[in-house]
């Protein structure tokens, strides 16, 4: 039977993503599947449908040089945003994380930062608090000291605010607000980084590249890929492996040019002695 019976096409036909094939398959399966649970039908077609392979995009980074190109251009935008920008780089957190941390969450006297909520944005009910994307998401990382200055400045320009401001000054406790204290949209830190990328000529990248750039700096240095693995909160380091496989089969051959070096300079020294 001839599908044209039951439906007229609109529009010139257009291909879609192997994601977009799976997440549609997903839905029809699970409707199928509750329609053979009524006994509206004997099946589900989908069963008997393969789905296409999701196809893995390589991780987007920057590069050494543009991160510190990155870094000076945050000494001329608002001062908030610069931490955060910093948190960013140097813990590698998720957007979500980092905009649901509260000022408990920083351990100023051990330099840890614990990761135990997210900040995400639900169209039903607006920008709330949730649960961490899973258990393992769930963390406490170390940081460096430097990092801290940042949040300790950040900590008295939020005081600051609050006695200038006065009852409007919301003192909602979260680390990145706005100059009333009040937590910010999800949405709008993206916007406000697309324009910062774009203002200064920056790579084209998102937001979520730099939790990219912080995974791929610590494997091109020498991190095991477990401790990295636990550092961004992944489930296993399989996980890892396969989102920056890049990086490491790199770093793998740096590792390999280093020992070849090593080696080969102890025998011409050992040599030359002769």
């Amino acid at each position: 039977m001839s599908a044209d019976r039951f439906f007229r096409q609109i529009g010139e036909p257009t291909t879609i993503s192997g994601s977009t094939a799976l997440y549609y398959h997903h839905i029809l399966s699970s409707i199928f599947t509750a329609a053979v649970q009524w006994q509206f039908i004997p099946s589900n077609p989908c069963a008997r449908v393969k789905p296409p392979r999701r196809h893995k995009a390589e991780a987007i980074y920057l590069e050494e040089e543009d991160i510190f190109r990155l870094l000076k251009c945050l000494d001329s935008v608002e001062f908030m945003y610069k931490v955060l920008i910093n948190l960013y780089i140097f813990t590698g957190m998720r957007r979500s994380e980092a905009l649901g941390l509260t000022w408990q969450d920083i351990r100023f006297d051990k330099n840890l930062i614990d990761i135990n909520k997210e900040l995400v944005y639900v169209h039903e009910s607006g920008v709330q608090v949730d649960s961490p994307k899973n258990e393992y998401s769930k963390r406490v990382i170390k940081v460096p000291p430097s990092l801290m200055e940042l949040l300790k400045k950040l900590q008295e320009e939020q005081e600051a605010n609050r006695k200038l401001y006065g009852d409007r000054y919301e003192s909602s406790g979260f680390v990145f607000t706005n100059k009333l204290g009040q937590r910010l949209h999800p949405d709008t830190v993206s916007a406000w980084f697309g324009r910062f990328i774009k203002k200064n000529e920056l790579p084209p990248i998102h937001l979520h590249s730099l939790r990219h750039t912080n995974a791929s700096l610590l494997i091109a240095h020498g991190t095991d890929v477990k401790t990295v693995s636990k550092r961004l909160g992944h489930s296993n380091t399989q996980t890892t492996t396969i989102i920056y496989a890049h990086q490491i089969r790199t770093a793998d051959e740096a590792a390999a040019e280093m020992l070849d070096l090593l080696i080969n300079r102890r025998d011409e020294t050992d040599e030359s002695s002769e």
